[in-house]
């Protein structure tokens, strides 16, 4: 299944003033990411691993060789953002990984209580401490951070959220508000700690979960700004790329476009990504999972904003 973005696709949506938004399939050829079974196949214990930067280590590149990717990948389950902001989350040995235990809110009014993100959260430290091991080591690393609606799912049920969203428009811009500022803290804390590589990704925020008219939405109201401020980090050490879900909402919303790019030769995704970096730039046409993917045409797609 070849998931590059395809501008003819057919599964598209449209938003306010008859723009287009196009979905993005979700779907990879590899894990490109981890999974607690290759940490039980080396000895590593659960849930201990996921406090323990030595550990973490040891798992990523053992999941680096298995997958054959240009870079290591740290990020360790999908709620850890939602910790940081207090989320009740389950963390045991289970394959699945750490899951959310309760929702803790059940009203979008509630969330403006919200704490700020805990930077010294533990398995957010564990995690830090393995990229700088891992960057001292001289291996390219990679964080997935999520976007807002999915960090808010591990908070509060989706349709109450989406309800919310709807009706309270002003309360959610001022809730988004403050989570922009608490993915951007976290971000630049990767970022600091030696990561290359940083994935924002909201799929829960997709138009095809969200529709048409609350995706043109989200875009208007936090995702164009977000956009602007993950710009500002990508440099030579470090390229900010998003979920192709979240540049095509953009493009549809007339907020970016492509612009090719020509590499020195043909290469991986991944290893473009790496070999592409500089001062504001910032990719998302294809899903970073696809770490095999040739760039055969010798072409790099990057997302320009507007």
């Amino acid at each position: 299944m070849d998931n590059t973005v395809n501008t003819s696709a057919a599964n598209t949506s449209e938003g306010n003033m008859g723009r287009v938004i196009k979905d993005y399939p979700c779907g990879y050829d590899n894990t490109a990411g981890l999974t607690v079974s290759v940490g039980k196949e080396l000895g590593l214990s659960f849930p201990e691993t996921y406090y323990d930067s030595d550990a973490i280590v040891k798992m990523v590149l053992a999941q680096k060789e298995k997958d054959g990717a240009p870079f290591a990948e740290i990020t360790l389950g999908r709620c850890l953002e939602a910790e940081t902001l207090g989320a009740d989350v389950r963390i045991d040995d289970s394959e699945a990984g750490p899951m959310i235990n309760d929702y803790k809110y059940n009203k979008v009014e509630e969330l403006l209580d919200m704490p700020a993100a805990n930077l010294d959260h533990p398995r957010l430290q564990a995690i830090l401490g393995a990229a700088r091991k891992l960057s001292a080591m001289d291996v390219p690393v990679m964080i997935e951070i999520a976007g807002p609606i999915t960090i808010l799912s591990f908070l509060m049920k989706t349709p109450k959220l989406f309800k919310g969203i709807r009706k309270s428009p002003e309360v959610m811009a001022q809730v988004l508000e403050k989570l922009g500022n608490d993915i951007i803290a976290i971000m630049e804390a990767a970022k600091a700690a030696g990561v290359n590589i940083i994935n924002y990704s909201d799929s829960v925020g997709g138009v095809n979960i969200l529709g048409p008219e609350l995706a043109a939405e989200m875009v208007r109201i936090f995702t164009k700004k977000m956009a602007l401020r993950m710009r500002d980090l990508s440099d030579e050490k470090t390229m900010v790329i998003m979920c192709p879900k979240t540049t095509l909402a953009l493009i549809g919303t007339g907020n970016a476009r492509f612009e090719n790019v020509k590499m020195d030769k043909p290469m991986r995704y991944g290893e473009a990504i790496l070999a592409m970096r500089r001062k504001g730039r910032m990719a998302g046409h294809m899903c970073i999972k696809k770490v095999d993917y040739v760039l055969s045409n010798g072409l790099f797609k990057e997302v320009v904003l507007l």
